[in-house]
């Protein structure tokens, strides 16, 4: 008989939190200094979060200001390629997906990693930092 793995995530957050979320990342980003990368592309980037199993890890949100784009990385420093990331995301999934098929395929895929994980390398999760956000 096999094993069925439930987890219910509920996301709740206040329009008006919301809202004061984005205003401090609009500051922040008019703030932050202008990168160029590779092609000349114009772009700011800021930490957002920080992993909470291992904190080397951080969120990091990038703003193209010649496109527009938006992009969430998870990497160990700012300007560590991209191609490093261990998760990227861009504003392109608002068009590409509904938010609750995203969020579920996303659950599974994290699922089905960490199984694939211990089944191929005998590698169990490790216990991290716990985080309230």
């Amino acid at each position: 008989m096999s094993e069925t793995f439930e987890y219910i995530v509920s996301v709740k957050i206040p329009e008006e939190d919301l809202k004061n979320i984005v205003d401090e990342i609009k500051k922040s980003l008019d703030e932050s200094e202008l990168m160029k990368l590779r092609g000349g592309i114009k772009v700011k980037s800021m930490q957002i979060a920080s992993a909470t199993g291992d904190s080397a890890w951080k969120y990091f949100l990038t703003y193209y200001l010649e496109t527009g784009d938006l992009t969430v990385t998870v990497k160990r420093f700012e300007k560590q390629p991209t191609s490093y990331a261990i998760v990227k995301v861009t504003d392109k999934v608002i068009d590409a997906e509904d938010f609750s098929n995203f969020v579920e395929r996303m659950a599974k895929i994290y699922l089905l990693l960490k199984y694939l994980r211990k089944e191929l390398t005998g590698k169990e999760e490790k216990k991290g930092v716990k985080s309230f956000f």
